[in-house]
């Protein structure tokens, strides 16, 4: 099966096809992600169902907006 880091270098492979712009949602973000150094040319939102992630995400990443669902 897939792993999680051949998960990650897949979406990365993805991202680096497409012209960054417009907004990135990121569904079970986590403690967040960096996007390869997109994030400043794009709106990243970041939804997870733990607060505490989220916490971590905006510590991290500032500018990320964030959703708890």
């Amino acid at each position: 099966g897939e792993t999680t880091c051949d998960g990650k270098k897949k979406m990365f492979e993805l991202l680096a096809k497409i012209t960054p712009k417009g907004r990135l949602l990121d569904l079970g973000c986590g403690p967040g992600t960096p996007f390869d150094g997109r994030s400043n040319k794009i709106q990243v939102i970041g939804l997870d169902i733990a607060p505490g992630m989220l916490s971590q995400m905006q510590a991290r990443f500032p500018h990320y907006g964030a959703l708890c669902a």
